[in-house]
C-alpha cells in the first residue's frame, strides 16, 4: 500500500538574495498584499539539520492567509556554504540582521515590525536577535523539539546563569565579542544574551560530555 503524496495547501515561491558574501535561498508564501497591522510579515527560522521548507507543513495548517518568508541558514538547503567553519550564532545573529534588512528594513528604517519564528536552533538565533533589535519585532515565538537525543535538556534549560562559574561567563563573552566584530551592539541586553546564549551552550555540552 502507498503512502499518499502530500498536496501543498499554500504553494511557496524560490528566490535568493545575497548577504555577507553568501547566496541565501529565500521561500515566500503569500505576499505584501496579505499584510495587515495586526497581521505582518512573518518570518520563520529553521532549526539544525533543517530547512526552511520544512515549514510548508506549517504554513498549510494557518487558520488565515499571511505573507510567510523562510529562509535557508548559510550551509542548509540551497543557501550557500561558507569557506570558513562560521556556524557559530553570532554569524547566523549576522545573517538574520542582513537579511531582515534586505527584505524589510534596509530600505525604510521606518518600515514596520515584524512577527519571528524560530525553531530548535533558529529559535535560540531568534531570540537573540528580539533581544539585540526589539524595536523591529512585534511578536517572537520560539519552539524547541524535546525529542530526540537531547530529550533531558528540557530542565537544563532553566537552570539560573551562575556568574561565578568561569565557563558560563566566557561563553557570553566570547558571543558578545563575535556579535562586535560582525557590527551587532552586543552591549544591548546582556542578561538577555546570558540567559539564551548561556543555557543553550552549556546544556549541549553538558549532554555531549554525559555521553563521551
Amino acid at each position: 500500500m502507498s503512502t499518499p503524496t502530500y498536496t501543498e495547501r499554500r504553494p511557496s515561491r524560490s528566490r535568493h538574495v545575497t548577504v555577507r558574501g553568501l547566496r541565501h535561498h529565500v521561500l515566500e508564501w503569500g505576499d505584501a498584499s496579505l499584510v495587515r497591522p495586526d497581521r505582518p510579515p512573518l518570518v520563520m527560522q529553521h532549526g539544525w539539520m533543517d530547512v526552511a521548507a520544512s515549514f510548508q507543513f506549517v504554513v498549510d495548517a494557518l487558520a488565515n492567509d499571511r505573507y510567510v518568508l523562510a529562509f535557508d541558514w548559510r550551509g542548509f538547503g540551497l543557501t550557500d556554504t561558507p569557506s570558513g567553519d562560521t556556524y557559530w550564532l553570532p554569524d547566523y545573529t549576522a545573517d538574520l540582521d542582513a537579511m531582515l534588512d534586505a527584505l524589510f528594513f534596509g530600505a525604510d528604517s521606518a518600515a514596520p515590525p515584524i512577527d519571528l519564528l524560530g525553531h530548535s536552533m533558529g529559535g535560540n538565533v531568534v531570540m537573540i536577535y528580539a533581544g539585540l533589535r526589539p524595536e523591529r519585532i512585534r511578536l517572537t515565538a520560539r519552539s524547541f523539539d524535546p525529542g530526540g537525543e537531547f530529550a533531558g535538556l528540557r530542565e537544563m534549560r532553566m537552570e539560573p546563569f551562575d556568574r561565578t562559574n568561569k565557563q558560563d561567563i566566557a561563553v557570553v563573552e566570547r558571543v558578545q565579542q563575535g556579535l562586535r566584530a560582525r557590527g551587532l551592539p552586543a552591549g544591548v541586553h546582556s542578561s538577555f544574551l546570558e540567559c539564551r546564549i548561556g543555557h543553550f551552550e552549556r546544556m549541549v555540552s553538558r549532554e555531549l560530555a554525559a555521553k563521551a
